[in-house]
């Protein structure tokens, strides 16, 4: 099993290249970690009730993302913390679950994974990178599409944290700087060539020795 973490900023074009990977490489299995977020979320509305003035005893997932929207960049700041945990043991059960599986590609897509033991482990580890205002742009675009707007504005509420959690980040294999253009579509699709290449002269290599 081949482990694959990519992290960065909400709107940075982390899902855009984890399409790519998934394009591009054989067996591919995607860990999302936003799901286990919001999860967690639903089952701890208590917490958010005097502040977001929930009475709701359940909340589904689009429920949760709304509530989410609403979030101060502190707020939104002790939300990613304090699910961390179980955000991440939850990525741990689904790994185990497939580790039986050798010939398998598993991505783990979540702004916040370089917290998590996982990245030290993993095989890859990218980064992607966007300038604020295209990350702004990327979630206004997406708050039109969902119907729920942002009380803030997005990019401002949720660059302060994620800054936090990426200045611990080490031994960083790829860097991309998403530009919205083919040329980083191209970049993507290197990463993935380059993965491929490496992990196929690490096979040639064992089967030499065997």
């Amino acid at each position: 099993m081949t482990i694959i973490c990519i992290a960065g900023h909400s709107g940075s074009g982390k899902s855009e290249v984890t399409k790519s990977l998934i394009e591009h490489l054989p067996n591919t299995v995607l860990i999302d970690g936003d799901k286990y977020m919001f999860q967690w979320m639903a089952e701890h509305l208590e917490d958010f009730k005097d502040v977001f003035g929930i009475s709701k005893e359940k909340c589904d997932l689009k429920e949760c993302m709304d509530i989410a929207k609403q979030m101060t960049s502190e707020q939104f700041r002790k939300f990613v913390y304090t699910s961390a945990p179980f955000i991440e043991k939850g990525i741990e059960n689904e790994l185990c679950n497939l580790c039986e599986y050798n010939k398998l590609y598993v991505i783990i897509e979540w702004m916040g994974i370089p917290m998590f033991k996982v990245w030290a482990r993993s095989e890859y580890r990218i980064i992607v990178n966007s300038s604020f205002e295209q990350r702004r742009e990327k979630l206004l675009e997406r708050t039109l599409k969902e119907g729920k707007a942002y009380k803030e504005d997005p990019a401002t509420i949720r660059t302060p944290c994620i800054e936090e959690i990426l200045k611990i980040v080490k031994d960083v294999d790829f860097v991309l700087n998403n530009t919205y253009n083919e040329y980083f579509s191209l970049e993507c699709k290197r990463v993935c060539d380059k993965i491929l290449a490496k992990n196929d002269c690490l096979l040639n290599c064992k089967l030499k020795y065997l």
